[in-house]
């Protein structure tokens, strides 16, 4: 009789699991969010709060100070144009792009019609956050832009996929992409108003770069002169 309790207990025990696993499976599915879904970027654009990171000094060259130290330090410069086939990652945005004109290439082979481009910002969909690595905005469909380029960092030993073998990181977010129209698409805002959320992706969306104060303006704004001048 006991041994015929202590089963009933049992089943029951096992039933009641089960039931509590699909409902905290059914919980975790409706609270999902696809951050890799680029198309929510968009739809979220007036939520996402924006905050700027500074650039990593492991990932990318942060003593650019002029002109040459950006472009010595780049592997390749390129105008590209992009395209609408885009891949939200971990902490970047995978970004196809259209090679226009090569300016300077450490691997002339590697350098084909179409390449990828990392972009390093982040979407945060679930914590209504965009991340921008100094200041850097996600480049804009068919525009053209001036990139400057590296190879991508990699662990000894590593087997690079064929969508890895035709990309490239920047040499630094904050100098490496400029945007080939005469248009000035930057802005300057306070810092307190990103450390408040006043700031939105909805109000940056549509600028190339954004800064905090009017000297790293001004730098940017000399380096694409440069480019102008020298490329066009």
């Amino acid at each position: 009789m006991k041994s015929k309790i202590y089963n009933y207990i049992f089943i029951a025990f096992i039933v009641v699991s089960l039931i509590g696993c699909i409902f905290i499976g059914i919980l975790t599915k409706k609270s999902y969010v696809n951050d890799t879904d680029i198309n929510l970027l968009n739809k979220n654009s007036k939520k996402l709060n924006v905050a700027i990171e500074p650039v990593r000094k492991n990932y990318f060259n942060t003593n650019i100070k002029n002109y040459d130290d950006l472009s010595n330090s780049s592997d390749y410069i390129l105008k590209v144009k992009t395209t609408n086939d885009r891949k939200n990652l971990n902490k970047t945005l995978l970004t196809k792009c259209e090679v226009i004109k090569t300016y300077k290439s450490k691997n002339s082979n590697k350098v084909k019609k179409y390449i990828y481009i990392y972009e390093p910002s982040t979407v945060f969909i679930h914590y209504d956050l965009f991340l921008s690595a100094g200041g850097y905005v996600y480049m804009k469909p068919s525009n053209e832009y001036y990139v400057f380029l590296k190879d991508l960092k990699l662990p000894k030993g590593y087997r690079s996929s064929s969508l890895e073998k035709d990309s490239f990181m920047y040499t630094n977010p904050e100098f490496s992409k400029f945007n080939a129209s005469n248009d000035d698409i930057t802005a300057v805002y306070n810092k307190k108003d990103f450390d408040t959320g006043k700031i939105k992706y909805f109000d940056i969306k549509d600028y190339d770069k954004i800064f905090t104060s009017l000297d790293e303006k001004q730098v940017y704004t000399d380096f694409k002169q440069h480019i102008k001048s020298n490329y066009d």
